[in-house]
């Protein structure tokens, strides 16, 4: 949430359990200094590709980063993690570790 709140942003974590046991998270920008609180606003989800993570949607400037971007214009921001990188490496019972956690 570092990177959110740099900007003057807002933001949240969200865990979701998948049926196979991958624990992702999921991160929310709540509030825009320029459209306010975006709780009860249209929904846009963005999801990284394979190996990418929601950082690239948020690091860099307000004026070009594709969620700032939107939080701006009004939206409820989500932006999805893929399993296995760095802020979706959990599971309910493997271990990254090992190569079960990677045979998806």
């Amino acid at each position: 949430l570092e990177l959110i709140k740099r900007f003057d942003y807002e933001g949240e974590y969200h865990w979701v359990t998948t049926d196979d046991g991958y624990i992702l998270r999921l991160d929310r920008i709540t509030y825009s200094p320029v459209a306010g609180e975006n709780r009860d606003k249209p929904v846009v989800f963005i999801m990284p590709g394979i190996t990418s993570c929601s950082e690239m949607f948020i690091f860099w400037q307000r004026n070009s980063s594709l969620a700032f971007l939107l939080a701006d214009a009004g939206y409820d921001i989500w932006v999805g993690n893929t399993r296995g990188t760095t802020d979706s490496r959990n599971h309910t019972h493997l271990s990254p570790d090992k190569h079960p956690f990677w045979h998806y």
